[in-house]
């Protein structure tokens, strides 16, 4: 699907695999703009544990699975839960998925909702 490869890419930047630990982000890991803090049972902090550098975790690979695994969080967190499967825009629901990723999905969804003026709630419903 056209908006996760552009989601993936968007949250990889220029890095070979996403991976970035600034020391003055709160955020801490990352990779593919998934916090360690917040997400810390994916496969792949297992497989960056076993390298002994920043630098070798830089140079690393992503696996096929590890890569997946972050696209169905992407999907199940910030797509599916917004249900944006229903949105006909895909402009639209890019912007709403692109918000949801960087500021949460409810916070994103109260904000648009504000500017719509409906009832707000962070439930982004049809």
């Amino acid at each position: 699907m056209k908006m996760f490869e552009a989601m993936m890419a968007f949250e990889k930047g220029k890095t070979i695999n996403g991976y970035i630990w600034d020391r003055d982000d709160a955020g801490g890991e990352t990779v593919m703009g998934v916090c360690r803090k917040h997400y810390p049972n994916l496969s792949v902090w297992a497989s960056l544990d076993k390298l002994k550098t920043v630098k070798e975790k830089k140079m690393y690979y992503l696996t096929v699975d590890e890569y997946n695994e972050i696209v169905s969080l992407y999907y199940k967190n910030y797509y599916k839960h917004n249900n944006l499967q229903h949105v006909v825009d895909d402009a639209l629901a890019m912007q709403i998925f692109d918000f949801a990723v960087n500021a949460g999905s409810v916070r994103a969804v109260k904000e648009i909702q504000k500017l719509l003026h409906v009832v707000v709630d962070g439930i982004c419903g049809l």
